[in-house]
């Protein structure tokens, strides 16, 4: 066996051995449901707290898009890569909005990413410009 074979088999075993370790250590409600949020909502208490309400207000300050169009092709959301992101892309004070999206293969147009660019709570739409709008990249 040449020397870089048993340094690589070494530091898997040195790294996986250190990975374990890592996660036994972690205290997350993955471990122990019992103290989870999701827990603590379907206790009694949570009869007393007020309803959460969301109102669609996305045509309403200029949001207008299709998430992932047509038929899923696909059975978890966590692999088709889709998601939002907030940041103040212009430096303006507001902030805007990414929306990744992922393409259904029926229509490229309203299966683009978006970004839009927020101003005073209205909404542009400016992927094309931004040269952000190809799903399959």
């Amino acid at each position: 066996m040449t020397f870089s074979i048993v340094v690589t088999i070494l530091a898997t075993c040195g790294f996986t051995w250190l990975a374990v370790g890592i996660a036994e250590q972690r205290n997350t409600d993955l471990v122990d449901s019992s103290e989870s949020i999701t827990n603590a909502m379907s206790s009694e208490d949570a009869d007393l707290l007020p309803p959460i309400r969301f109102t669609n207000v996305a045509a309403e300050v200029g949001i207008d898009m299709v998430h992932a169009p047509g038929p899923r092709k696909r059975l978890l959301l966590e692999d088709t890569g889709s998601g939002i992101a907030w940041g103040d892309i212009d430096l303006d004070g507001d902030w805007d909005l990414f929306v990744a999206n992922f393409p259904s293969g029926d229509d490229p147009q309203s299966d683009a990413n978006r970004l839009y660019r927020i101003d005073q709570g209205q909404s542009v739409d400016i992927t094309e410009s931004a040269g952000v709008a190809d799903a399959s990249a």
